[in-house]
């Protein structure tokens, strides 16, 4: 929909507002926080990231900024703003595992992305802090042929076990850059936004 000439200066204003959102939300997404007792940086494959965006939306007489996350980012992006509970722990989300398993193949993807080396283990369905192995080490364990190519799939599937059981911790990447541009911008910005309204509805009146 075409924005009405009217509308031009409180458009630019919410587009320099948006763009500024988004940059913050990129920047929460590279930083190094600390979830679960360790210092984790939530971008992988830095499709997330890149994948961010802002549209003004207009729908009759009102208008909205909306954020959200384009392509394949979209299916989990709202799980890394507000996290997902888990089956033993509630992570204060909207959303929750139901089951005690999560989809295997975007974990091993992800596995392999951070190139995260796989742990000796005692329990197979329990992540635990133990030292690195190797599949040479494994196959002399175990008696039997074990490849690295083994390892990360079995790691893979511990971790998705413990992920539906602990959740997801929400980062609110999106939320804490609205609050930060807001507050970067004080109450000018705000008054800013009520002169261009006023304006138009002045503008309006004397048609």
């Amino acid at each position: 929909m075409a924005r009405p000439v009217e509308y031009g200066p409180l458009y630019d204003l919410l587009d320099d507002f948006g763009k500024g959102v988004v940059e913050s939300a990129q920047s929460n997404l590279r930083i190094l926080r600390r979830i679960g007792g360790k210092q984790r940086r939530r971008v992988a494959s830095r499709n997330l990231l890149n994948s961010l965006a802002f549209a003004v939306k207009r729908k009759g007489k009102t208008s909205s900024l909306l954020f959200f996350a384009k392509g394949s980012a979209d299916v989990y992006a709202d799980f890394i703003e507000q996290g997902v509970n888990g089956t033993e722990k509630n992570q204060n989300s909207p959303y929750s595992f139901r089951k005690g398993r999560i989809p295997f193949n975007p974990i091993y993807e992800w596995v392999k992305i951070k190139g995260i080396k796989p742990r000796n283990v005692d329990d197979p369905n329990r992540m635990k802090r133990s030292q690195f192995t190797s599949a040479g080490r494994e196959s002399k364990k175990r008696g039997k042929e074990v490849t690295q190519e083994d390892l990360l799939r079995q790691m893979a599937a511990r971790m998705a076990v413990s992920i539906a059981r602990k959740g997801i911790t929400g980062i609110h990447y999106f939320e804490e850059a609205i609050e930060t541009e807001l507050d970067k911008r004080g109450e000018a910005f705000n008054e800013m936004v009520e002169r261009i309204i006023e304006d138009i509805i002045n503008k309006r009146n004397k048609k």
